[in-house]
């Protein structure tokens, strides 16, 4: 839908496409004879310019809103803007920065906001960002929130479009350092002002708000800890024998893992597996993965091990996992994964990592392996061991589902390259063993 305006007359009227199907409406703005109009917009510095292109943007919020209403139904549009009891307008508490947040976060709950693509919000998207929202809203109640129509810099003079941008800045380096007074961690508040990014960008799209652009902060790269290809082969062929004498819950764990450290799934993705996402060829199992580049499915083959172990869950509770009493798998995946990796003697070597701390200086820090141990950990290692395994990095790009450029996964390229296929180790054998 595409939304614009010209001159007939004294009169601004506006056309409203969407697809092949347009609407012109009259907007009721007379113009003065000395005020040139051109390109959607009154042309000039003054105050009565300001006030007209601020008349001009509200006309486009309430199209938009009854365009969103209406779900596109130009007629209905058409209708709700010539009878103003049916329009679903902002009003000026609408405009509240908190209240935008909150209201946002429902949009994402109900599915009226999706991602880019076009699809509903992963549930671990939705949890990191109801926790930044949460986050502002303790903010807001000690130090107050922000109305986006104070920020409009439409009409304004350099010197007091300098100075709005300032304060509209100050006033999340001012979370910022809220965040820091809280303990949080920079990668954590570096999160926080992206959603903030994002937040203020869609409603910034959404109701045509000229207001100053907040910087995305840069973070701190995480260090990659992983589990040695020598653990992981130990952990998924059960050579410590732990798995037989495991109880239910337990044995649920240990299969999600096994799975996980093979298959380099996301925890969200792993937990939803069921036996109509694999495909049984004889005494063999295969997983059906879908390329997220191509959309296409392949048959991603598994180790016997975890087959056997699928095959018998299959027979005994017709599922692939061992079932598992509690709503969410996932956050019980997360609660128990160090109790498990705790009952693994080389899970209590100690490993020291170098950490940013609260303001972002680099710091030691040593704990038991097992400490360290986390659910996102699993997809790292899995990534590397294939990788150091030399299988190709497109094929393992196609198991992991990162996109062809991701930085990230270029990082965990360098990780295998300086720890495990050295160059110079290798000429330190040659010159000095």
């Amino acid at each position: 839908m595409t939304i614009s305006f010209y001159q007939r007359g004294t009169t601004i009227y506006c056309r409203v496409h969407h697809g092949s199907s347009m609407i012109r409406l009259s907007t009721g703005i007379k113009a003065p004879n000395y005020v040139k109009f051109a390109k959607d917009k009154f042309i000039g510095d003054t105050s009565e310019v300001a006030s007209l292109n601020a008349d001009l943007s509200r006309q486009k919020t309430i199209i938009n809103e009854l365009y969103a209403h209406y779900n596109g139904d130009l007629l209905k549009v058409r209708e709700g803007y010539l009878a103003p009891e049916l329009r679903v307008d902002y009003d000026e508490q609408d405009y509240d920065f908190l209240n935008l947040c909150q209201r946002y976060i429902s949009g994402i709950t109900s599915g009226e906001i999706k991602t880019r693509q076009k699809k509903q919000f992963r549930e671990s998207s939705y949890r990191t960002y109801n926790f930044h929202v949460k986050a502002l809203t303790q903010f807001a109640a000690i130090y107050g929130t922000i109305n986006l129509n104070d920020f409009v810099l439409d009409g304004k003079s350099l010197k007091e479009k300098q100075s709005m941008t300032e304060r509209f800045v100050a006033y999340f380096e001012n979370l910022t350092n809220y965040l820091i007074d809280c303990g949080h961690q920079v990668n954590t508040r570096r999160e926080c002002i992206n959603v903030m990014c994002i937040i203020t960008n869609y409603y910034r799209e959404r109701l045509f708000l000229n207001i100053p652009k907040l910087t995305r902060p840069s973070g701190h790269e995480t260090p990659i800890v992983i589990l040695q290809p020598e653990f992981l082969k130990k952990f998924v062929m059960d050579e410590h024998g732990f798995y037989k004498g495991f109880a239910p819950s337990e044995r649920y764990l240990w299969e999600v893992i096994a799975t996980m450290l093979v298959t380099s799934f996301r925890i969200s993705d792993a937990v939803l597996l069921t036996k109509n996402d694999f495909t049984i060829k004889g005494n063999d199992i295969f997983l059906i993965k879908e390329n997220q580049k191509t959309g296409e499915d392949t048959e991603m083959p598994l180790p016997k091990v975890l087959t056997d172990i699928y095959m018998e869950n299959l027979t005994r509770h017709q599922s692939i996992f061992t079932p598992l009493a509690t709503g969410n798998k996932a956050q019980y995946i997360r609660r128990k994964i160090k109790d498990l990796f705790y009952m693994y003697p080389e899970m209590h070597e100690l490993v020291t990592v170098k950490q940013a701390d609260v303001l972002g200086n680099k710091v030691a820090v040593t704990k038991k392996m097992y400490e360290w141990v986390h659910p996102h950990m699993l997809r790292k290692t899995a990534i590397t061991t294939m990788l150091v395994n030399n299988v190709s990095p497109e094929h393992v790009k196609f198991a992991s589902g990162h996109r062809p450029n991701s930085d990230a996964f270029n990082r965990y390229v360098g990780f295998v390259d300086r720890h495990y296929k050295s160059q110079i180790t290798d000429y330190h054998k040659k010159m000095f063993s």
